[in-house]
């Protein structure tokens, strides 16, 4: 099956995020099962960029986002978005698990709160 490069996200919602407090969150297509769930955003210092901390288990339009990370994306790398994994353990997601073809999510970016607290690749 061809992953659809443009898949909508839908049904926003409002979630709490750790250190963060309430945010917006919308539900996007994931086509495929088990995407890593990484401890720090894309080109991001420091071990935390590669350390997997959960899986997005189930495919479609059952795991949601929070924001994405685009300050690397002029440096070549693939953005992250910031979401909760099935584990319960908060991380971030290649943007080519959107889609199987994007480089970028359908996501505002993630703002200084967020970033300060989860963007460099610590864990709570």
């Amino acid at each position: 099956m061809e992953p659809n490069p443009n898949p909508p996200c839908r049904s926003a919602t409002t979630r709490t995020v750790p250190h963060v407090g309430a945010r917006r969150v919308v539900y996007c297509d994931i086509w495929e099962s088990a995407d890593v769930v990484y401890l720090g955003p894309s080109g991001c210092p420091g071990a935390g960029c590669i350390v997997t901390v959960g899986r997005l288990v189930h495919t479609g339009y059952a795991n949601w986002f929070v924001c994405q990370h685009t300050s690397y994306a002029s440096l070549g790398g693939i953005n992250r978005a910031f979401t909760e994994a099935d584990n319960g353990k908060w991380g971030w997601v290649d943007a080519w698990a959107y889609a199987g073809t994007a480089s970028t999510w359908p996501l505002p970016d993630c703002d200084t709160t967020l970033m300060r607290n989860w963007g460099g690749g610590g864990e709570f």
